[in-house]
């Protein structure tokens, strides 16, 4: 059972699972006992080291961010902890996340329960809980790392995909997407360019076209929900999102029709417009891959004309 205590959350007798101004308040964790802190962040400091041992996760809250690679440390880390007596809190910046999915995952690993039970327990206690969709995937596999099969399918928030039966190619097919569109030119080899761009390809083609069209729509919602900063590198994968759709049409007629019906569409799922309540500047995006993908298919015919004279 998971008990609650102001703005931190107890996810066993001796776990606490908080945000970062909760880790700010020296007397508040001394006198819950709490004597190691586990810092989810990249950018947060770790305040009071003569008072506190600290152990880091550099996680970002983006569903392209990798926890797996991470645990053994944690988990050892904490396990460490109660083996000498000492109560142990997690936090990110707000303690819905990244601090969140990291207890979510020692529970599924040391006390065996599922995603599920563990979510419902932690949402119950802590409305605010909300990994974000990469996240959630990651513990499903930890799922099945744990248990030998995938134990919670059903939808955990309103983002969430579930168990997909086509989740291996559809995932697989997301992470090629998002890998290749965030390279930058100056930072990576044109053969490294190349190859992750020949790695999309050949797992759309592991993706029947009709479970590339029932999941378009996801796997739009999921790019856009991991470059959708004003950033200058996000702004240059939104335009490499573009070109590779266009590539993608090029190459096959009946996935140019799913993409155009996709992008027509969009406006009016509902999935799409939960979307755009948690990122205002989607509906932007959308209009700027339109606009992009109509300047590639203008330059195309061009050459196309060009080379015909």
């Amino acid at each position: 059972m998971i008990y609650y205590n102001s703005a931190m959350s107890r996810a066993s007798e001796r776990l606490w699972v908080g945000s970062a101004s909760c880790a700010m308040n020296a007397s508040t964790l001394q006198s819950l006992n709490i004597t190691h802190i586990v810092n989810a962040t990249a950018q947060e400091p770790n305040l009071f080291p003569e008072k506190f041992i600290y152990h880091r996760v550099p996680l970002y809250d983006k569903s392209t961010q990798r926890i797996l690679s991470y645990l053994e440390e944690f988990i050892e880390f904490l396990t460490s902890a109660f083996e000498e007596g000492g109560t142990a809190m997690v936090h990110c910046l707000e303690g819905i996340s990244r601090s969140v999915t990291l207890v979510l995952a020692y529970r599924i690993v040391k006390e065996e329960i599922s995603l599920g039970m563990a979510f419902a327990e932690m949402k119950a206690v802590r409305p605010e809980a909300e990994p974000n969709t990469g996240f959630l995937r990651e513990l499903r596999e930890l799922e099945r790392m744990t248990f030998g099969e995938v134990l919670t399918k059903e939808k955990l928030t309103h983002l969430d995909n579930g168990l997909r039966d086509t989740v291996d190619g559809i995932d697989h097919l997301e992470q090629c997407i998002i890998s290749w569109i965030l390279m930058v030119d100056d930072l990576v080899s044109a053969k490294a360019a190349r190859h992750a761009q020949e790695a999309v390809f050949m797992a759309i083609a592991d993706v029947s076209p009709q479970d590339f069209e029932t999941y378009a729509v996801d796997i739009l919602i999921h790019v856009f929900e991991s470059v959708g900063s004003t950033s200058l590198c996000d702004r240059n994968a939104r335009s490499n999102f573009a070109q590779l759709l266009h590539e993608l049409s090029s190459r096959a007629p009946e996935i140019h029709e799913i993409i155009q019906d996709t992008l027509a569409k969009l406006p009016s799922e509902v999935e799409w417009n939960e979307f755009c309540l948690d990122l205002p500047l989607a509906p932007k995006f959308l209009s700027e891959l339109r606009s992009n993908m109509t300047d590639l298919t203008v330059t195309k015919e061009l050459i196309t004309i060009d080379n015909e004279e």
